[in-house]
């Protein structure tokens, strides 16, 4: 029912030898490539009301919920790509030469990388 909106939504756990489930292509990814990313194919699956995730009409909370769980580890991979990408700016801008020095000894510079640590320290302690 459309008007129920969110409130119309029922989660199930669909076990993977269900007829119709199929796992789709997985996707062939930039980065965070420890993390699987792929579709989960359903046509014409049909489960048992003893797979109802919850009540009936909760799977939008339940999906919420379970969303919860992972954002933690979204965050701390998040936090892990900023400290290598400022380990990998510190490096360019000790090995990089202009005028004869290092970048990393004109100030513009250590003051790009020093609001890049503040930045990276500051999500660290949240």
């Amino acid at each position: 029912d459309k008007s129920l909106k969110h409130k119309g939504l029922s989660a199930f756990i669909v076990p993977t030898d269900t007829p119709g489930f199929s796992l789709g292509k997985k996707e062939d990814k930039l980065g965070i490539r420890a993390s699987s990313t792929g579709n989960l194919i359903m046509e014409e699956c049909r489960v048992p009301a003893s797979a109802l995730l919850g009540k009936q009409g909760d799977g939008f909370q339940v999906g919420m919920t379970t969303l919860d769980g992972g954002r933690i580890g979204i965050a701390s991979q998040a936090l892990g790509i900023a400290q290598a990408s400022l380990e990998c700016a510190i490096e360019y801008a000790q090995a990089r030469k202009a005028f004869n020095a290092p970048i990393s000894k004109l100030q513009a510079i250590q003051f790009k990388l020093a609001d890049m640590a503040v930045r990276v320290e500051s999500a660290r302690l949240l």
